[in-house]
């Protein structure tokens, strides 16, 4: 279901708003995003307090979701892609193609999520390893959402004077240095502020990455566009765990806060795809 709402939420920003009204959006759809994974940890862990089993309690968010998407969606978004159909038997309906920025996007995604796993996967193991208690962590984690909050909020305008080609490795730069405070320090405090400086990165990131997959696109295959940004995505989160298990702790014998420079080694792949793209 996840997979079907964000891309598709992504193309109709894409293609229903102007250039920097979309900026906006696209940004306050990545702050929601943060806001609404604080919120998730927040609320199911205290509902799993009680009963485990109350934790299916999430599907009410996607009910939620439906009811919003049913009575806020305007109805003339139900005819973006759609092609009419013709009169004439032999007019043929050229399917435009994917530009190559699509394919872009997704290797850059996956290498980024295949080094930002390690804060989404390693934080709180990191914490066990140095001494910092899983409930600190967890606190630690649910900053970060706060964090990418007000990332998301600040993208529009941050566009505005950076502009949004400079604004994809300058993410990219934000979050590694986030994941290198985390991976230099063993204090709670430098920590809140290497997730603080990740979480900001991140959620420029992500509407960067939306943008940039539609780079020659339009109603008919912008949502295809964005479902390969989001393929890259899931691809990297699901492989994380594999691939740091297999070479950073097998082959190179790192530790779980270790993991904070292997992540940070991965995303500069993405950083080092994303600026020859650009500068061809």
């Amino acid at each position: 279901g996840v997979g079907l709402i964000q891309p598709t939420s992504a193309s109709m920003i894409i293609d229903c708003f102007d250039s920097e009204t979309a900026h906006h959006m696209m940004g306050f759809q990545s702050a929601i995003v943060g806001l609404g994974a604080t919120m998730y940890s927040s609320t199911m862990a205290a509902i799993m307090k009680y009963d485990w089993h109350y934790a299916y309690m999430a599907y009410f968010y996607a009910l939620g979701i439906f009811i919003i998407g049913l009575i806020g969606i305007p109805s003339f978004c139900n005819y973006l892609g759609k092609e009419e159909p013709t009169q004439k038997k032999e007019e043929t309906i050229v399917v435009k193609k994917l530009p190559r920025a699509a394919y872009i996007g997704l290797a850059s995604q996956l290498f980024f999520m295949l080094g930002y796993g390690c804060i989404n996967t390693c934080l709180s193991l990191a914490g066990a390893e140095i001494g910092i208690d899983s409930i600190t962590a967890a606190q630690i984690n649910s900053w970060g959402g706060m964090a990418s909050l007000f990332g998301g909020l600040v993208f529009g305008l941050a566009c505005k004077f950076i502009g949004i080609k400079k604004i994809g490795p300058l993410a990219l730069l934000i979050t590694i240095a986030g994941a290198i405070v985390i991976g230099l320090n063993t204090s709670v405090s430098m920590w809140y502020v290497g997730i603080t400086i990740g979480k900001v990165g991140f959620c420029w990131w992500m509407p960067y990455v939306n943008f940039m997959v539609n780079d020659g696109t339009d109603s008919t295959n912008s949502a295809k566009a964005n479902s390969m940004g989001f393929f890259g995505n899931a691809i990297g989160s699901f492989c994380f765990g594999y691939l740091f298990s297999f070479l950073g702790q097998n082959l190179l014998k790192l530790s779980y806060h270790q993991s904070f420079f292997y992540g940070s080694a991965m995303m500069f792949i993405s950083f080092i795809i994303v600026v020859a793209f650009q500068a061809k």
